[in-house]
């Protein structure tokens, strides 16, 4: 995907309570395959508790209103 990116840092003394780390990216530009548009995430587990980080850029406006539900 272009122009989105998705940084999570942590310190070092939590990075052994990190466990069940899962990404994904979701395209949503041109034809469902060019990198303008769409959503990176990311979900990890801190010891009991699950978080998860999303970055998006999605079109503007009143059209393409499926794309973004």
């Amino acid at each position: 995907m272009v122009g989105i990116l998705l940084i999570i840092c942590t310190k070092k003394e939590l990075t052994p309570r990190i466990s069940l780390v899962e990404h994904d990216s979701i395209k949503l530009g041109f034809a469902n395959s060019f990198g303008n548009k769409g959503s990176v995430l990311c979900k990890i587990k801190i010891d009991d508790t699950l978080l998860c980080f999303n970055n998006v850029h999605i079109p503007a406006g009143d059209t393409n209103f499926n794309q973004k539900i």
